[in-house]
């Protein structure tokens, strides 16, 4: 061997050597960049990126926890350095477009996970927005005048949990002169609505308690639902205009009544009621706020159309300790259904209680795969005209959970974090297979809820197409 060869050899070493980190030095940091470009393919300045870490799984103090931004130049670039390694989602926005993920497959879609090594630097990636659509439109009375202070929600079908349910995207409010406009919609289909409300948070009383009329909750451009409203086609950038509501006018009436506190916990507050038209979705629109006087806990909606309404009911009962301390709260849930025909509903009582108690576990069949994976269970009530989460709880290490303040329901019950290649084989509720079905707590009685897991997962790839065929992979089209 020559002193040259043996050379190359010490200098090799030297920087091996040199990229082991000495006892107690930090990692070398990491580093994003990349454009922002519009659907055209021109850059966007002044373009917002918000870089924020994953907090997926079971907590650990060395995640990082901040969130990172940076903004566009002209030449609709970014560089987002000294980035601890972690696992990552980018964002970007900018004014008159959607806010778009990285990787996402359509606007305010979920994005692609970056996961970034000691060290790495990640370049070239491309966001692409998508312009914002526009309604500009008025709300009008029966004699054509404007109606100012009206509520304007944009709504859109969409499946969620395999449930079709009305979800708003939008707001806004009619000005003096009855005019609104709604911006930052993504393309696709919308119904719009107007509801008129008298906002004032206390309970008022009314001369003539059975002969109100005020303007009623309308679908564009003068439907009484959804079901029955004008479909709104919003494409990339579009901008609609001439849109006019005709509000409709009816008798109204209101729900009168009190809480009970059905429990000997004391101290009952932040006492918060909620009403909507049963098998309407809720937070569509149609949904209301109570007026709750703190000191004797009487409530009353207003303004309410003939129909069958659910109100439900979320408090706390706080202990206080010989110093006036709050020790410990505890929540407290209620739900009623009333109907309202042509004459108002006084002295409804509202009972209030801990709510329904599930308990049980999450057990795998065989020898489960090592994961640091913490399941937890999600309870989402399905009777209320749409699939909303309500409880979750955290299994333990054991593979055991308990959620308290359940209300009367039926639930579609998911277990979620599970380690990958695991499916929910069977579910079991107090003996019964419940497996593909919902949990019905319509009675009012809880019980325990068994979930086996197996660890042998199938995979399932394909495409959807539509009916001329097409089957690029947009909008969620691909599935596996």
């Amino acid at each position: 061997m020559t002193l040259r060869h043996l050379g190359f050899l010490l200098m090799g070493a030297v920087s091996l050597t040199a990229q082991v980190l000495p006892p107690g030095a930090d990692p070398p940091k990491c580093s994003i960049e990349g454009r922002v470009l519009s659907l055209a393919g021109e850059p966007l300045k002044k373009a917002a990126l918000q870089l924020r870490p994953m907090q997926d799984g079971p907590a650990n103090p060395n995640r990082p926890s901040t969130v990172y931004s940076a903004t566009t130049g002209a030449d609709g670039k970014f560089a987002i350095p000294d980035l601890p390694a972690a696992t990552y989602v980018l964002a970007a926005s900018r004014v008159g477009y959607i806010q778009q993920s990285y990787g996402a497959k359509s606007p305010n879609g979920p994005g692609t996970r970056l996961k970034l090594d000691a060290g790495q630097a990640m370049k070239d990636l491309v966001v692409q927005l998508t312009p914002q659509g526009m309604i500009y439109g008025k709300v009008v009375d029966e004699d054509g005048e404007p109606v100012p202070s009206t509520q304007i929600s944009v709504q859109r079908w969409m499946y969620v949990n395999g449930a079709r349910q009305l979800r708003p995207v939008g707001w806004g409010n009619s000005q003096a002169d009855g005019s609104f406009v709604v911006g930052s919609l993504a393309p696709g289909r919308y119904v719009m609505s107007a509801i008129s409300r008298e906002y004032r948070w206390e309970i008022t009383e009314n001369a003539d308690k059975n002969n109100r009329e005020t303007n009623l909750t309308t679908f564009y451009p003068n439907a009484p639902d959804a079901t029955s409203a004008a479909v709104l086609d919003v494409t990339p950038g579009a901008e609609l205009r001439g849109i006019e509501i005709h509000i409709r006018r009816g008798r109204a009436y209101e729900v009168r009544g009190h809480i009970q506190n059905t429990t000997s916990l004391p101290n009952l507050q932040n006492v918060n009621l909620y009403l909507w038209p049963k098998g309407s979705p809720r937070f569509s629109g149609n949904d209301q706020n109570a007026y709750v006087q703190e000191k004797t806990t009487d409530f009353q909606f207003k303004d309410l159309a003939p129909g069958t309404y659910l109100i439900e009911a979320h408090a706390s009962a706080a202990t206080k300790d010989a110093a006036g301390e709050v020790v410990r709260t505890t929540a407290l849930v209620g739900r009623l259904e009333v109907t309202i025909g042509d004459a108002n509903l006084e002295g409804v009582t509202m009972p209030l209680g801990t709510g329904i108690e599930i308990a049980g576990s999450i057990r795998t069949e065989g020898n489960p795969p090592a994961t640091d994976s913490h399941p937890s269970v999600n309870f989402m009530q399905t009777m209320s005209g749409g699939t909303y989460r309500s409880n979750s709880a955290e299994a333990n290490l054991d593979g055991s959970f308990r959620t308290r303040g359940l209300v009367p329901e039926s639930y579609r019950v998911e277990v979620a974090a599970l380690p990958d290649g695991s499916y929910v084989k069977s579910t079991n509720f107090d003996g019964q297979d419940i497996t593909g079905k919902d949990l019905d707590l319509t009675a009012g009685n809880g019980g325990e809820l068994l979930f086996l897991v197996s660890p042998n997962a199938a995979d399932v790839t394909g495409i959807v197409r539509n009916q001329n065929g097409d089957g690029q992979q947009r909008d969620g089209a691909a599935f596996r």
